[in-house]
């Protein structure tokens, strides 16, 4: 009996180291894939910021508090062309979730809160232009692509969006709209001197 007991309990040990060995094993895999999900993870960051970092179009992200108000931001994110675009920082931005909009242009300020508070409140993307004012006083177009996240239960979580700088196209359009507005002028008054006959008149 002693015999068999002994056998019995070698078995067991066999069978213990076994399945110690095999969790072991399976704990050593599970380990290396996690580093070398991590690794992957930490690549396709970098390739991310290295994109972001390098495309004409500057990247944002702002994450909105529950029923964000005005310019209320949390995680907040700016990639750095913001400064050659400003002449303020990407830290500057970041340091201060309001920052961009502390530097809306004063005619521009209200509707913008207001576009934002309804994207925080409806989760709704939205595109608006508006204007910005640089650390040297220099107005600046920007065109503001806005795409909201939401979590499981459809509740708006962070807004990311591009800026894009379209002060010349912008320009030109007003230049052109002034033209034809002279042209315009140019054309009535050029009618209405048809069927005027006092010289006078005409010279004036």
């Amino acid at each position: 009996l002693l015999q068999v007991t002994n056998e019995e309990l070698e078995r067991r040990v066999r069978e213990r180291t076994a399945a110690l060995e095999e969790a072991n094993e399976l704990m050593g895999l599970e380990v290396a894939e996690r580093r070398r999900a991590e690794m992957e993870a930490s690549h396709a960051r970098e390739r991310y910021r290295v994109l972001v970092e390098h495309m004409p179009a500057i990247a944002y992200i702002w994450r909105t508090a529950s029923h964000a108000q005005d310019s209320a931001a949390q995680d907040y994110y700016m990639s750095p062309q913001i400064e050659e675009l400003t002449g303020y920082t990407a830290l500057e931005c970041m340091s201060d979730p309001s920052f961009l909009l502390k530097m809306l242009h004063p005619e521009d300020r209200e509707r913008m809160l207001e576009e934002r508070r309804r994207a925080a409140a409806t989760g709704e993307s939205f595109a608006t232009k508006y204007r910005i004012v640089g650390k040297n006083g220099r107005e600046v177009w920007i065109h503001d692509e806005v795409t909201i996240a939401k979590d499981e239960s459809g509740r708006p979580i962070h807004a990311q969006g591009f800026l894009v700088d379209v002060t010349p196209q912008v320009t030109a359009r007003h230049q052109l709209e002034g033209r034809h507005a002279e042209l315009e002028a140019l054309h009535e008054t050029a009618l209405a001197l048809i069927d005027e006959l006092d010289v006078q008149k005409l010279l004036e």
